[in-house]
């Protein structure tokens, strides 16, 4: 089945441009098959989370949609799409094969014809798929999903964000209440995603919907980064004046209705995110709701996270030392909340058998170095 698409690579095709694309010598070999070119990995192996139920859509006469639901195999260019893996706000993601180099990739679509209506509503637009896409195409980090291309489909109606499988699926599902991480292995963990928001940070990248749910891991036990359609680039003496992202992520200063920074907003949800880990719920939620966590029961919950102190449960052992990296990540006041940097440096790493090997690598001054200064 022919399509019309975007991509400066294919020369036999109607073409107009690409926007990106690793080099193949770099591409992650990590999913390929050697025996069954065609094998499906097990959809009990991963889990991309986001609502089950169908979004509500605008009839469309042609749309990607329409090429779902033809009979036969569903392929663009060399790309097989074998499966649904994921739904969020205005995309779905699908496991797709690459028949070429027999690699696994995800792919993230965008239907045009609901971006050009939500330019009128509430959700992704256009113009925020694209800084998505030009987000992601300057990130090169193993500890953020990597980008590889993107193609427009001019038949289809559809952008295709063509991006690196995560074989284990998001680190937790998108629930109040969950099982908690061992402590040990919530170290290592939570140490790459502090590695890859450093990385983010160091590129004026800020990412706006950090969270368990968006952190995905592979079999290997690597994790990344990833769903950037929240993300911007921003400096730091800019402020953002909107919120986006997930209300249980948000911090203080995004419920006084004034402009905020972004990167300390990042640093609480990070902080958020390991007491998730530890603790297995959510901080400041009062409990009567074991539903999702973007329900609207957090608006209610704004002057809990403003004015409340962080309580811990003395039900689950964890360490004084991650209590206090939780307590400098979730301070209030974003003048005085540990940046990403400060966050790598606090002691409860220390005893990763790698630590001093990464530290090393990153040149990051200490606070005791920057006060120095």
């Amino acid at each position: 089945m022919g399509c019309s698409l975007s991509r400066a690579d294919q020369k036999t095709r109607p073409v107009t441009s690409r926007v990106g694309m690793l080099p193949q010598q770099e591409e992650d070999q990590r999913y390929e098959e050697e025996d069954e070119v065609y094998d499906d990995p097990d959809p009990q192996m991963y889990n991309y989370g986001g609502p089950e139920e169908d979004e509500e859509r605008i009839p469309c006469e042609v749309s990607f949609q329409t090429l779902m639901s033809s009979p036969g195999e569903k392929r663009v260019f060399e790309y097989k799409f074998l499966r649904l893996i994921g739904r969020g706000t205005g995309a779905e993601v699908y496991l797709i094969l690459n028949t070429e180099t027999n690699t696994y990739y995800a792919a993230k679509v965008y239907d045009k014809t609901m971006l050009q209506y939500n330019t009128l509503n509430n959700g992704p637009t256009i113009q925020k798929v694209l800084q998505e896409i030009q987000v992601m195409s300057m990130i090169k980090c193993k500890y953020c999903i990597q980008f590889k291309e993107v193609l427009e489909d001019q038949v289809y109606n559809a952008y295709y964000i063509i991006e690196e499988f995560a074989d284990n699926g998001c680190l937790l599902p998108q629930k109040v209440k969950t099982t908690p991480i061992p402590e040990e292995k919530a170290k290592d963990v939570f140490f790459q995603i502090c590695q890859g928001v450093r990385y983010l940070h160091s590129k004026n990248i800020v990412h706006r919907d950090l969270k368990p749910e968006n952190i995905m891991t592979f079999s290997d036990g690597h994790v990344a980064i990833g769903d950037y359609s929240a993300a911007r680039f921003m400096i730091d003496s800019e402020y953002l004046d909107d919120t986006e992202g997930t209300p249980a992520f948000t911090s203080p200063e995004q419920f006084t209705g004034q402009p905020f920074k972004g990167k300390p907003a990042d640093v609480w949800a990070c902080g958020v995110s390991l007491f998730i880990m530890l603790f297995g719920y959510v901080p400041f939620l009062d409990g009567s709701n074991n539903d999702s966590v973007y329900l609207a029961v957090w608006v209610r919950n704004s002057e809990r996270v403003k004015n409340d102190p962080l309580v811990f449960p003395d039900s689950i052992p964890v360490s004084d030392d991650a209590k206090d990296l939780i307590l400098h990540l979730m301070d209030k006041n974003p003048d005085t909340r540990f940046t990403i940097n400060d966050a790598l440096h606090h002691k409860w790493f220390q005893s990763l058998p790698n630590y001093n090997e990464v530290m090393s690598s990153l040149y990051l001054p200490s606070i005791a170095e920057k006060a120095q200064n």
